[in-house]
């Protein structure tokens, strides 16, 4: 999923696919830039949006 984010696009995930979102965030290299406090951050924004109805998780490219 994190392939799908454009630096210079918006990118919208719905429910399900933040799930998949979140698994990927998992398997992410201890080394990566992500990781942990960003990836912790939008593992968090992922449960927010799986949990509730009708949520979408944007991010908006510049």
């Amino acid at each position: 999923m994190l392939e799908h984010l454009l630096p210079y696009a918006d990118t919208m995930f719905n429910s399900s696919q933040v799930r998949s979102l979140a698994k990927e965030l998992d398997r992410l290299p201890t080394g990566s830039p992500l990781v942990p406090d960003v990836r912790d951050d939008l593992k968090r924004l992922c449960e927010l949006t799986a949990n509730g109805a009708h949520r979408q998780l944007w991010f908006f490219g510049d």
